[in-house]
């Protein structure tokens, strides 16, 4: 039987790796990808793709979440 590993500061911190700075994103007409800052590897990483969907616009859409994504991070992550 294995041992129950222990958790270290790096896996107790209190903010998601995601969450340390604001959301962005790439448009590409009718694609765009959204990215956010991953400390672990020390780059912007693509985390989805949007694709437009009948009238809704692809940028309209990665819009929409990048600032619900942030302003969630403002109101709730960055005031504990």
């Amino acid at each position: 039987m294995s041992k129950p590993v222990k958790k270290t500061k790096a896996s107790t911190t209190k903010c998601p790796v995601h969450f340390t700075t604001p959301w962005s994103c790439t448009n590409f007409g009718s694609e765009s990808e959204i990215e956010a800052y991953v400390e672990a590897t020390g780059t912007w990483e693509t985390i989805a793709n949007v694709h437009s969907v009948g009238d809704l616009d692809a940028e309209d859409i990665a819009d929409f979440i990048i600032q619900s994504v942030n302003a969630y991070v403002k109101t709730h992550i960055e005031k504990t």
